[in-house]
């Protein structure tokens, strides 16, 4: 019996060694995949172009700058996570709405570029911004779906 088990043993060693070149590039696929899907997306035409600044849309300081990846991985939470058992949502909507026109296409293109999706997607299958009367609000989704076609980064 230990014979038999000693035997599938090297069976299957050697069955890896002999696709050992497969399981490698399917190893390799998946890995490439899952690094670079954002990128597909924009090379395959699945999400828009970066928006481009425009002049008298505000001015993005160097400090701002800095600060877009936090903001994006903040808005990539609240916009994410659920309503009833988060919180933060009502704050950041709010605090986007504030920055001026130019840093809300920073954000936005740092947003799409790092998660592969627009925030007009991710504010769309919102369905409340958690302000208001038991945060069953709708005001600041609609508000900022408003200002994002507006900017057109629709």
């Amino acid at each position: 019996m230990a014979s038999l088990s000693v035997l599938s043993a090297l069976n299957g060693s050697k069955w890896v060694q002999r696709n050992s070149a497969i399981i490698g590039a399917v190893i390799a696929i998946g890995l490439l995949w899952y690094f670079f899907k954002p990128y597909f997306k924009i090379i395959f035409g699945l999400i828009p172009e970066d928006a481009q600044f425009t002049q008298g849309g505000g001015d993005i300081t160097a400090e701002f700058y800095a600060k877009r990846r936090n903001i994006a991985a903040n808005l990539k939470s609240v916009l994410n996570s659920n309503a009833l058992l988060a919180s933060g949502r009502c704050d950041a909507l709010y605090d986007l709405l504030q920055r001026n026109d130019n840093e809300i296409r920073l954000i936005a293109n740092t947003y799409k570029n790092r998660y592969g999706t627009t925030l007009v997607v991710e504010v769309n299958q919102l369905y409340t911004d958690d302000c208001g009367f038991f945060g069953l609000s709708q005001g600041l989704n609609v508000t900022l779906l408003k200002r994002l076609n507006g900017l057109q980064l629709a």
